[in-house]
């Protein structure tokens, strides 16, 4: 169980076999075309949750070089798990979540930048 203040990476990862079969399922032929009109490439997305930024780059980068990768990159979110709050920071009654506080971005090269979020 997760306390406030615990922080994670949490690598999104999208595999063009699963955008593929989640397409086909709603009825996608194939083809180069009109993939985008059956689904949502983020619903695909595996995540997987990492201790330090290092080891989520390391697993984008090994995920990257499968050549499996939808995008050709793999996004890595720093997420702090915080007490609920409105927009001008005030507490709320609903349970803790996980926030992100940055995000970066992992390229087919290895090249790992900040991104605005």
């Amino acid at each position: 169980m997760p306390k406030i203040g615990d922080e994670r990476f949490l690598a999104s990862m999208i595999d063009v076999r699963n955008v593929e079969a989640m397409a086909r399922k709603q009825g996608w032929p194939g083809g180069v075309e009109g993939l985008r009109e059956f689904c949502e490439p983020e619903d695909a997305a595996k995540c997987t949750s990492h201790k330090t930024l290092d080891d989520a780059t390391e697993m984008a980068r090994k995920f990257l070089a499968s050549g499996k990768a939808f995008y050709g990159s793999v996004l890595i979110d720093r997420q702090v798990y915080e007490e609920a709050h409105d927009d001008r920071g005030n507490r709320v009654q609903c349970p803790p979540s996980w926030e992100t506080q940055q995000t970066y971005e992992v390229a087919m090269d290895g090249e790992r930048i900040e991104v605005d979020a």
